[in-house]
């Protein structure tokens, strides 16, 4: 019977051990990832409250924060003679403080269009902003989410999303713009 005790209490410490192991692990690898569908609105002059145009690669200092602004897009039509376009533009935001860098924020645009070579409307059902955050104190604001189908040659797709640093936080807006040939702009400004 000692035995059988001994064993068990061997059992239930290493289950102990093994499950403030797991928990430890879980509370290291912190991440949200939330969708956001657009409205449509009209009208609107996006260059009115925007910041600087940043390119793939460009670096902002912020305080003791260096922002390096990183893009990639990728088309997701798996074939050529198709007359409508889904793009996902992602964009990670790197933060570099005291020589550490870490990504806290990731910011993913889905842009679907549809088009014929004279006119082209951006789906605005099929289009969506995901953003995901890899820190417990990261918290973002959504300020924009639309899409202009006000010009049947160039409609926008614009985002606009408030980032906290901290004590600091940053803004950045990105414009999506599709044309009648099937191709596609994006400008991002912060």
């Amino acid at each position: 019977m000692k035995v059988l005790k001994k064993v068990m209490s061997f059992v239930l410490a290493a289950m102990v051990v093994m499950v403030t192991a797991v928990n430890a692990d879980a509370a290291e690898d912190f991440s949200v990832s939330s969708n956001y569908t657009p409205w449509e609105e009209s009208g609107f002059d996006v260059l009115a409250d925007v910041g600087t145009e940043l390119q793939n690669g460009e670096k902002k200092v912020i305080g003791n924060y260096t922002i390096e602004y990183q893009e990639k897009v990728v088309c997701l039509t798996s074939y050529t003679n198709s007359s409508t376009k889904n793009y996902v533009s992602t964009s990670h935001y790197n933060i570099t403080n005291n020589g550490n860098e870490q990504e806290w924020y990731k910011i993913e645009q889905t842009t679907n269009y549809t088009y014929n070579g004279r006119t082209v409307k951006i789906n605005a059902a099929s289009c969506n902003l995901n953003v995901t955050t890899y820190y417990p104190e990261c918290s973002y604001t959504i300020n924009k989410n639309t899409i202009d189908n006000s010009s049947n040659t160039a409609p926008t797709y614009t985002i606009g999303v408030t980032m906290k640093l901290s004590s600091k936080s940053i803004t950045i807006t990105d414009v999506v713009t599709a044309y009648a040939d099937g191709t596609h702009s994006k400008t991002h400004y912060q």
